[in-house]
């Protein structure tokens, strides 16, 4: 499941044009995070 959330999370940033940075900034997170969380690699958690 975490996988298939995180291909959906890479492909919709993809479509929007943004980096892995600038989607980082959005959330308040690192690019490092975004890059876990888009391989499914870390659970995701409303803050």
């Amino acid at each position: 499941m975490g996988r298939k959330l995180g291909a959906e999370l890479l492909r919709l940033r993809d479509a929007s044009g943004k980096t892995q940075q600038q989607a980082a900034g959005a959330i308040s997170a690192t690019a490092t995070k975004v890059v876990k969380m888009e391989r499914g690699w870390v659970p995701m958690r409303d803050p």
